[in-house]
């Protein structure tokens, strides 16, 4: 936990790209939860009763809500991505400055490659941690409770017996 602390305080002057972050990403487990409602009245109302007039506006919402879909997902990738090049290159300039500062006994025991591929290995895997981890796992865990609230409403009985 630590660790995490750390890199909290790191991303602190990014507070507002996170929240907004947060916001798109609650916005697209939401909207991921939607399509599924649309196929159960196209399924359940269409098919089902053969009324084939509710089929186009269905299909249409179906279409509208996908398209929401990807261009609230193009939005969080587009910012979560910049907000990682931005704190890979403070990251960067900081251990940068932190080497400067160390003594030419530490650079003569520690070999260069190793300095180097440390540097880079774990700036980039703070990176990746940054703009995809977290993420995913935020939206994996809206979309179990939401998905799990949407199948109380509408069939307590189902749900308790899939949980």
């Amino acid at each position: 936990m630590p660790v995490l602390k750390r890199l909290f305080v790191f991303l602190t002057p990014y507070w507002k790209t996170l929240l907004l972050s947060a916001v798109l990403l609650i916005g697209r487990a939401g909207m991921e939860l939607v399509p599924p409602l649309f196929q159960r009245a196209i399924v359940d109302g269409v098919i089902g009763e053969g009324d084939l007039t509710r089929l186009g506006p269905l299909v249409a919402g179906l279409v509208v809500v996908y398209a929401v879909q990807q261009g609230v997902n193009a939005a969080d990738m587009f910012i979560r991505h910049a907000l990682g090049e931005r704190f890979i290159l403070d990251l960067r300039v900081r251990i940068y400055a932190y080497l400067q500062r160390l003594s030419l006994s530490f650079f003569e025991r520690t070999s260069t490659g190793e300095l180097m591929s440390r540097v880079t290995n774990d700036v980039n895997a703070l990176e990746h941690f940054v703009t995809h981890g977290s993420a995913l796992t935020a939206v994996d865990l809206l979309r179990l409770g939401g998905g799990a609230v949407i199948l109380f409403v509408l069939d307590w009985r189902l749900a308790l017996l899939v949980l």
